[in-house]
């Protein structure tokens, strides 16, 4: 009875793509040590955009401070993005930005000019839109556009963590100003995020009335 042999041959080919995936992997992770950790942008990317980090930059007109909301739940500014071309869903001028609490990124507010409140809704008339009153008779709608989060630590010590966006309120501030809070997570309550829009809106009556 004849038994089944391996040959040397093979057994050497074996040994030598064994070896072989060893070795990549060797490079692979001895580059990814050679290469620094970095945070995903916080910010939509977009040519000409101007990245702003401290709010008492000079580029920062009073205007734009009077419509940041005064009530924000211990959130604190992360950043914030000029965009004077415009980017994806954000019109020419439009200013973004990015709330963070506690080491994560908590919100985004968007101002954007130029629009209108169905308009900027578009992209969202796939969602259920929630009817919300806020003062002076503006109507606002809350959006629910997740409801299972992806979340990411920092990458770097001076980094924050982030998760999928969860929540939109959308609401015009102005005729043609349009507000869009989006919500990080579970990181705002519904009733937060009604509360953030309602202080923007408020502000900006009261500053009318001067």
């Amino acid at each position: 009875m004849q038994q089944n042999r391996t040959s040397p041959f093979n057994i050497g080919i074996i040994g030598v793509v064994t070896m072989g995936i060893i070795l990549i992997a060797g490079i692979l992770r001895f580059v990814n040590w050679l290469t620094p950790p970095v945070d995903p942008p916080l910010l939509v990317q977009a040519d000409g955009m101007v990245r702003i980090v401290d709010l008492a930059d000079t580029r920062l007109s009073t205007a734009f401070k009077n419509l940041l909301p005064k009530e924000t739940f211990g959130g604190s500014v992360r950043i914030i993005g000029l965009y004077p071309n415009g980017a994806s869903n954000l019109t020419k001028n439009s200013i973004s930005v990015v709330y963070e609490r506690e080491g994560w990124r908590m919100m985004q507010v968007d101002l954007i000019p130029n629009t209108t409140l169905v308009d900027t809704l578009g992209p969202l008339n796939n969602y259920q839109q929630d009817l919300v009153l806020l003062p002076g008779g503006r109507e606002a709608k809350m959006v629910n556009i997740k409801l299972f989060l992806d979340c990411l630590k920092a990458n770097t010590k001076d980094g924050i963590g982030s998760c999928d966006f969860t929540r939109v309120l959308v609401f015009e501030i102005e005729p043609n100003l349009i507000g869009r809070i989006t919500v990080d997570g579970d990181k705002v309550t519904d009733g937060e995020l009604i509360e953030i829009a309602r202080a923007m809106v408020k502000s900006i009556d009261e500053v009318k009335a001067q």
